[in-house]
């Protein structure tokens, strides 16, 4: 599984895990499988 940080795609679940931790404000992450060919975009959500 990887995740949407700020337009950004990250494979590592540590970076998943611990990046909402260290973020002040309002950011934006969302889940969501990365397919090189068809360029998947990385759409992401706010929430609280």
């Amino acid at each position: 599984m990887w995740c949407c940080i700020h337009g950004i795609w990250y494979r590592e679940q540590h970076t998943c895990d611990v990046f909402p931790l260290r973020s002040t404000g309002d950011f934006s992450i969302s889940f969501g499988v990365v397919n090189r060919h068809t360029g998947t975009p990385c759409i992401t959500h706010k929430f609280s």
